[in-house]
Formats: structure tokens, sequence, C-alpha cells
């Protein structure tokens, strides 16, 4: 056998023994598809302790060497896993989803001792909330209660493109790639349990986070409700949802203080209400998702660089949008909003995504949204009959529609012509001429009544003739005239009883000619009417184009003018605060020029205080240099008198000396400028340090009292 072969061979031995091929053919017959049915029993599946999930490596579809837990789980939206756990339990009702592996990494699992986890640096940019919540996912056992009870991809072919991993107790959902192998991104269980999202993510999903630069965690579960909700919107009128288009009735403001990213509805533009007012017990019911290497496709672009769809990780600088902008926006943007913008406002997003994963989607959405304004039914009606959808009715009937119904979102384009809206067509009230009298009308009501029991009597009666199909108009298969049956009341048919065959013909020919002439004049203005039916066509088309330039136009003109706004308001905004500013500098100076006034006021009272403070001086100077010169003047005088004085006494001394002693008087060494100090002569100007005797203190004495300064002693 081939390498194929054995793996089949290992996968069917590994199914549960006698299933049913009753259940398994009314399964297939009913849903017209061939269903795979795989499940892998294990001793963990069955309630035993002790085995794993099936560990072989070959049952991976990454082919990894870590160790990969095999979970039996549904697929198809809303679906829920029978509680036994037999795939024939799944298949006995006609509507009941198919089996899948769910392949789980359970590398690093828990052992359940206690220890201390330290925490993983690098993330102090995450609120601490978030940086505090542990995951729940960290064994199997949560695994199996989640996979066994909730739907996570729509086929099993979703199933291989990505496997599940456990989550350890040190990692938390704004953690980034770490030591793991491979690229993986975190999800919240309850997108799968309550919100009906399935893996992988559809391009309106993905494009929605890239836009917005958000990982599928760090947008909060009310804004994939948001989400879900208009996808069955789009999904249900046969609409491609887009993210710009989804955007436009958002408002996303990122919080630096607030964990998760929320989407805020716009005030005129409510199209949705919010899930659930106070979500929570989520935050902690994470894991990982690991795309596969046949699945790398669904979540990465193609390429050398691979690059993700999405931001799989948790970022810094999350986008910030306020009501996506119609100028940004593609034809098809502008197209689907238009339509959404006649829905009724403030449609259930719990209903809306209830709705999910049925058959009859389309119907349920239209019925719901008939029931929330009533007055809109012709609006729905329009949407389906462009889109080619089926549309029912109030009543409960649907009425059939072209087969050619545009797919939901899906990552090819859609070829769409621009139309113009169907009209809804009312029956013309026929005139009817002025009423007869009483009794003849009752007369024709009686005759109408009959006609119209005749006419269904036989209509009732016709069936297609026997024999090969009509292949035209003049097939020779039927003879339409053998058909027809005129039921004639008797005052009718005596209008043609007295005509002979002759004249019953030429009756005949003369009205068919008459017949003729009419169509001749109707086909003639027929044509005419065509013609100007073709020529206001084109001028429609030309409008509508104009219209579609100008409403362009009037976007960009409006953008324009927004933007002006909105620097207007800058301006304005820069200029009042220019103007506070210059107000409060204005002020300052004044203070300052009122403090530089009083300051000078008090300095020029100092000023004059101090020039007659120095005018009273430069009297004062000008007297005392009078009295200066007057003492100088004394001085020199009185320095005379004492010199004289000193000659005068030194000349009497010489002569008492000359007469006592016979000194000579003309002696050269006799010096009136000279004095005795220490037994030696010295000028007067230049006397000894020491001590006078009591001789020259005396004579210093007498020669004071001499000048008059000083009393001679007695």
């Amino acid at each position: 056998m081939s390498t194929e072969d054995l793996d089949l061979i290992n996968q069917l031995c590994q199914l549960p023994p006698k299933s049913s091929c009753r259940v398994l053919i009314f399964s297939s017959d009913y849903l017209c598809s061939i269903r795979f049915l795989q499940v892998i029993m294990s001793s963990d599946f069955s309630g035993n302790e002790g085995r794993g999930y099936a560990d072989e490596d070959t049952a991976s579809p990454s082919n990894s060497a870590s160790p990969s837990t095999s979970l039996a789980a549904v697929t198809g939206q809303g679906a829920k896993a029978s509680p036994s756990g037999n795939s024939s339990d799944l298949l006995v009702d006609s509507d009941a989803p198919e089996e899948v592996a769910i392949y789980v990494d359970s590398t690093g699992a828990w052992d359940g001792k206690l220890r201390d986890w330290p925490p993983v640096p690098g993330y102090d940019w995450v609120p601490n909330e978030v940086r505090q919540i542990p995951s729940s996912f960290y064994n199997r056992a949560s695994f199996r209660n989640l996979i066994t009870r909730t739907c996570l991809v729509k086929n099993s072919d979703d199933a291989r493109r990505f496997k599940l991993a456990i989550c350890q107790r040190t990692e938390r959902v704004c953690h980034g790639r770490g030591e793991y192998p491979s690229d993986f991104f975190y999800v919240y269980a309850t997108l799968f349990k309550d919100l009906k999202v399935s893996l992988p993510f559809t391009d309106f999903h993905m494009g929605v986070l890239k836009t917005l630069n958000l990982a599928p965690t760090q947008l909060h579960p009310n804004g994939w409700a948001f989400m879900q909700a208009f996808a069955a919107i789009c999904t249900g009128l046969a609409l491609k949802p887009t993210p710009a288009a989804f955007l436009y009735f958002f408002h996303v403001i990122p919080h630096p203080t607030k964990p998760w990213v929320s989407l805020r509805t716009v005030g005129n533009k409510h199209l949705l209400t919010l899930y659930n007012s106070s979500y929570k017990d989520f935050k902690n019911h994470f894991f990982k998702v690991v795309p596969t290497e046949a699945g790398y496709e669904s979540f990465c672009n193609a390429g050398p660089a691979r690059d993700a769809k999405f931001p799989l990780y948790w970022t810094q600088d999350p986008r910030k949008v306020l009501s996506w902008p119609k100028p940004q926006m593609s034809t098809e943007d502008l197209d689907l909003i238009n339509q959404l913008c006649q829905l009724p406002p403030k449609s259930s997003c719990r209903v809306l995504i209830g709705f999910l994963g049925n058959k009859n989607l389309p119907a349920n959405v239209f019925d719901y949204l008939s029931k929330i304004d009533p007055s809109r039914n012709n609006t729905f009606a329009r949407l389906f009959a462009q889109r080619g959808g089926n549309v029912r009715k109030p009543s409960g009937s649907a009425s059939p529609a072209p087969s050619a119904v545009a797919p939901p979102a899906t990552s090819h384009n859609i070829q769409r012509t621009l139309t113009p809206p169907a009209a809804v067509e009312v029956p013309p009230q026929q005139s009817s001429p002025a009423p007869p009298p009483e009794a003849k009308h009752k007369k024709k009501g009686k005759r109408k009544a009959a006609r119209e029991t005749s006419a269904e009597s036989n209509r009732s009666k016709r069936h297609l003739p026997d024999g090969p199909p009509l292949t035209g108009l003049l097939s020779l298969n039927v003879w339409v005239a053998k058909r027809l049956q005129f039921n004639l009341l008797s005052e009718e048919k005596t209008l043609v009883s007295g005509l002979t065959r002759e004249e019953a013909s030429n009756m005949a020919l003369e009205l068919a000619a008459r017949s003729a002439m009419c169509l001749s004049y109707a086909a003639e203005d027929t044509a005419s009417t065509a013609a100007e039916l073709q020529a206001l066509r084109e001028k429609f088309e030309a409008s509508f184009k104009a219209n579609q330039d100008l409403t362009l136009r009037l976007a960009e003109a409006e953008r324009m003018a927004e933007e002006d706004k909105k620097k207007a308001s800058t301006l304005l905004a820069e200029a009042r605060t220019a103007q506070r500013r210059m107000q409060r500098s204005l002020d300052d100076a004044q203070l300052d020029l009122h403090k530089s006034t009083t300051f000078i006021s008090t300095l020029t009272a100092e000023r004059d205080s101090l020039r007659a403070s120095i005018s009273t001086l430069t009297a004062e100077r000008d007297a005392l240099r009078a009295r200066v010169v007057e003492v100088e003047a004394e001085n020199k005088l009185l320095g005379d008198e004492v010199v004289n004085e000193h000659v005068l006494g030194f000349d009497k001394a010489l002569a008492q000396c000359n007469l006592l002693f016979q000194v000579p008087t003309d002696d050269s060494r006799l010096n009136v400028s000279m004095m005795v100090a220490n037994g030696q002569l010295v000028p007067i100007m230049d006397p000894p340090p020491s001590t006078p005797t009591v001789q020259n203190a005396n004579v210093d004495a007498e020669a004071i009292g001499e000048t008059g300064e000083a009393t001679r002693p007695s």
C-alpha cells in the first residue's frame, strides 16, 4: 500500500466500531454532501487516565515534534455536540454537524504543582489588569470541554489549517511569540461559544483588525459582536461586508489606561445595539491558535515575506477612527452604505448573531427587519430583488427570485452592475362608468360571478398535451384553437345566432383586418416608444453617471470643507490662545509699568531729598573749607609766633649763660634749631625716643608755658 492508504487505514481504525450505515447514508443524502467523520478516540476522551490523546507525530497536521492532542470537534455554525460523544447521536438530526479532529499542542502543560511564577518583563506599556490574568486553558481537560461543546470550524478542511495550543501559567494575553517555535495568536473562548465566530477568520474580520491595527484579543468582545451582526445583515441581504463600510457606523478611540479597545456607535448612524452592556467572565478564557503549513495562506499573505493578514500580537499604537470618511471609500463601499442606511436603526446584535449558521438566514433577517419597521417591507424587497435573493413576505410565503444569488463575504471580487432601484408595481385602479340602476347592477354581478366560476373550472381542467414538448410558437403538436372556449349566456348567443356561415366568415375577416390595422398602429407607436425609452435610458445612465460624479465631487467638497473647518477651528483656537497669552503679557506689562511708575516717583522724591541734602552738605563743606583756611592761617600765625618765642627764649637763655657762666654767644656750636637729648645735640624736629630727663622736661614745660599752651611750674 501507499503512504496515503496506510494513513487512511490508521485513521479509520481509530473510529468507533459498529457505526450505523443507515444514519450515515441518511445524513449524506439529506445534506447533499460527503461528510468526513474523523473521530480519534483516546483513553482521556472515554474517561480513563494515564494515556494521551493520540500522541503520534504523524497525526499532527503540522508534523511537529511537540506533543499533540486530537479532540473530536463539531463543525457548522450553531452546532452543539452530543453529550454522549457518539457520532450516530449527532447524525440523527438532519441539521446535525459533522465531527472533525482538532489538534491541541499540550507542550508545557501545568502539572498542578504550586510554585512561584515569575512575571515576564517587557510589557509595562500594557495596563496592569491584563498582566495579572493567567489563562484557564493550561491543560487538555479545558480544551476537551470547549471543543466537544463549541463549534470552531465550518468544515473538516478548515480544521487542518490550524491547531490549538495550551497556555503556560506565565503567559498573558498581551504577550508576543516569545520562545514558541512558530507564529500564533491568542483568542478568547467567548468568540466561539457566544458570538459564533469560526476559524479561520473571514477576510472581513481580518480586514477590520488590520485597519484598526489590533490583535484579535485586543478588541473587546462587544466589537466582535458588532462585526458578527454586521456580517449577518450583509449575508442575509446578499451583500459583501467591507471594513470601510463597517467602520462608517462606529467610532474607535483607544484609551491608554483601558485594556481593550471598544467600538462606539455614532449617534446618527445607530445601526446596531450593544451585545452585552456588562461583558464579564471572558478575560481569563483564552488560548493559542497556531497556523499550520497547510493553512498558512488563510492567515498570512502569499509571498516570501509571509506577513500576517492582521496583527497577531498586541500593538502599542491602535488606530483611531472617527466614523470612516466617505471620500476614502470605494464605489462598492458607498453603495453598501447607501443600502444599509435604508435599514431600520438599532437592530439587535444578539438576535442577528442567533441567525448565523441557519440555512434560512436571509428569510430570518428579512422577517426580523420587517418586524422592527413594517413600513420598509418594500425597501427590503427591493434590496433582495437587486441582489437576486428570495424574499419572504410577511404572511410567511416566499416569492421566488432569480437563482443567481450573490455570495456572501468571500475573498473573490464580485462583479456588480449599477442598476436603478427596482420599482414596486402597484395594480392600477380601473375606471368604471357611472353605475347603472340597482337591478341591472345585481344582474351583471351575477353574470360576472358565473363567468369567473366557469373560467376557474375550465382552467383547472387544463393539462399539458401528450407527446414531445413544444418546439416553438407554431408547433404542430398543439392546436391552440381547440383550447378556446366561449361560455356565452343565452342573451349573448342571440347576437350571432342569426348570422350565416358566410356572414360570420366575413365578419371574422373584417375584425381580423381591423385587428391587424390596430396592431400595426400599435407596433409603430411601440417602436417610437421603444426608441424614446432607449433614449431616456441612455439619458438616465448618463445622468446616473453624472450623479455619481457629482456625489463623489460633493463628498470631496464636503471633505475639503470639513478639513477647512478643522483648520479654521485649529487656527481660531491658536489665535484665541495667542490672544489670551498676549493679554496676560499686557496685564503683566501694565503691572510692571505701575510698579515702575511708583518706584520712579519714590526715586524722584529721594533724589530731591538727596539734592537738598547735597546742597546743605555743599554749604557746610564751603563753610568748613573757609574755616580750614582760617584755621590754617591762624595755625601759620601761631607757628610763626611759636618760632619767634623759641628764638627769643633761646637768646634769653644764651644771654643768661653769658652773664652767669661767661659762655660766649658767638660760639658756632650754639644753634637755635638743636636740642640736648641723652647728652647729645639733636635737631628739634627729630627727638630721640628715650625718656627725657627731669631737667629737659622742665625745660620743655617752660618752653610750652612760654608759648601759652601750658603754665610754668612754681
